[in-house]
């Protein structure tokens, strides 16, 4: 793990879980820069009165108040259902709920929250911190960096997401979506409004026009075969008699 992200996990609140994705495994080599690191968490709250009683208007007109209150104090707004860090981006943002906040934001927010809810000013208080990802903004530089460190796995990636023994199975693949599950290409900027990307941003169509140029040199190798079908392409591998036909091999 890089040694960046491995201090960043360890700064997080007592009682976080470890990410439940590959995400954090950053290779050592990667350049890193701490301030750049994002946490897709899920800051779990106890409401006591979230079981009981609920439907009274001003039991949740309270929880509300006090969200938003909490929110506003490490530096957030709110815009629409959703807290957002005041005249900030919107890849960083948090929503709330009886049993939890959640959302993506830095390692100071997450301790910032973390610290308030324990002073007690508030109707919750913290039970555990689940960590889903770790994502990163990177530089134009340090992606390219990171994609050519990668490519045989985006290329193997490809080969197992088309892989088939039978000649008219094609199927459609999104390459880039695939690349980002590896450690160090999750990206904060895949985060839009809401929590969910909307389009593609400047890093993505990077991520795409280099998974492409690895689809097409598959292609030009052998190895993938290509079928229109209504304006789409849609690929296969290379079966198991065509690849000794044409004495292909895997990297590994």
């Amino acid at each position: 793990m890089n040694p960046v992200v491995a201090t960043a996990l360890a700064a997080l609140p007592a009682g976080s879980e470890t990410p439940r994705t590959n995400s954090y495994e950053i290779p050592e080599a990667f350049d890193v820069n701490g301030d750049s690191i994002r946490f897709r968490v899920h800051i779990r709250t106890n409401t006591p009165n979230y079981t009981a009683g609920w439907l009274n208007p001003t039991v949740r007109q309270r929880w509300e108040s006090d969200c938003e209150s909490l929110l506003q104090e490490i530096g957030f707004e709110k815009l629409g259902g959703w807290f957002y860090p005041a005249g900030g981006s919107r890849n960083e943002y948090l929503h709330t709920h009886p049993d939890d906040i959640s959302g993506v934001t830095t390692l100071a927010n997450v301790r910032k929250l973390h610290a308030a809810i324990a002073r007690g000013d508030f109707g919750f208080s913290n039970r555990w911190i689940d960590v889903y990802e770790v994502y990163e903004d990177l530089s134009a530089t340090e992606l390219s960096r990171r994609l050519a460190h990668y490519e045989t796995a985006i290329r193997n990636q490809l080969l197992d997401a088309l892989k088939t023994n039978r000649k008219y199975q094609f199927k459609a693949i999104r390459g880039e979506v695939l690349a980002t599950t590896l450690p160090g290409l999750s990206l904060l900027s895949e985060k839009a409004i809401g929590g969910y990307r909307s389009g593609f941003d400047t890093a993505m169509e990077t991520v795409r026009a280099f998974v492409d140029a690895v689809q097409e040199q598959l292609v030009n190798e052998g190895w993938l075969f290509i079928f229109q079908k209504d304006g789409e392409h849609l690929y296969r591998t290379a079966n198991k008699t065509e690849q000794r036909a044409m004495k292909l091999k895997r990297a590994s």
